[in-house]
């Protein structure tokens, strides 16, 4: 038993920010990434709770105070968390955690999915309210607010939209990368991501750009 409640996180660690890197390939209905989560643990914990459901989680590792270390870990489908066993205690302040993982385009509409027009496949997300673990590992519950930095790589004949503005994009072959804006604090499940062959339609309303976005 890993002494959590309904699949629940202790409240002793807190995420701040996630820099979320994705690498999706549609086509191949596959997708890689790793994501740095900022964190503040409120007193000394050996042991780090977080969800993950149908990844494949690569690398766990923990800094503290500049020192870096490998930390081992063992999913529990069952609460749809990990948990990740550090090669010691860490005392209460800052840590940063660094994860890598992959997974595959599911067909549930749930966390990062498949969908299907003009004979071509995309990605996008359905991330509430438990979804998002489904993506990537993280404090998946509503109030564990946090900060989100999300760059993609993806074909480059596709669009890329989150929630928050493109402040770059570089081209790199047949694969682009993606950068969006920081997000405001928020939940895990507003954050949202497509990855399609998309067009938009875009008005001006008092300032602010509206915009609807389609396949063609």
């Amino acid at each position: 038993m890993n002494g959590l409640v309904a699949g629940r996180l202790p409240e002793t660690i807190r995420p701040h920010l996630y820099q979320i890197v994705l690498k999706i390939l549609p086509e191949k209905k596959r997708f890689w990434g790793a994501v740095t989560i900022d964190t503040e643990f409120s007193e000394s914990r050996d042991t780090v709770f977080l969800h993950a459901l149908d990844l494949e989680i690569e690398k766990v590792e923990i800094e503290k105070n500049g020192t870096r270390a490998a930390a081992s870990f063992s999913p529990d489908p069952a609460s749809e968390t990990i948990r990740v066993a550090l090669p010691e205690a860490v005392a209460a302040g800052p840590a940063r955690l660094f994860l890598t993982f992959a997974g595959a385009l599911n067909r549930q509409l749930r966390g990062l999915y498949e969908a299907h027009a003009n004979g071509e496949t995309y990605a996008f997300t359905q991330f509430e309210a438990t979804d998002a673990r489904r993506m990537f590992p993280c404090f998946d519950e509503p109030g564990m607010k946090a900060r989100f930095r999300l760059t993609v790589t993806i074909p480059a004949h596709l669009t890329a939209l989150s929630n928050m503005p493109v402040i770059e994009e570089k081209k790199e072959g047949e694969l682009k990368q993606v950068t969006f804006d920081e997000t405001p604090l928020m939940s895990t499940y507003l954050l949202a991501l497509a990855v399609a062959r998309l067009e938009s339609k875009e008005i001006e309303a008092a300032g602010t750009r509206v915009a609807i976005w389609t396949v063609p």
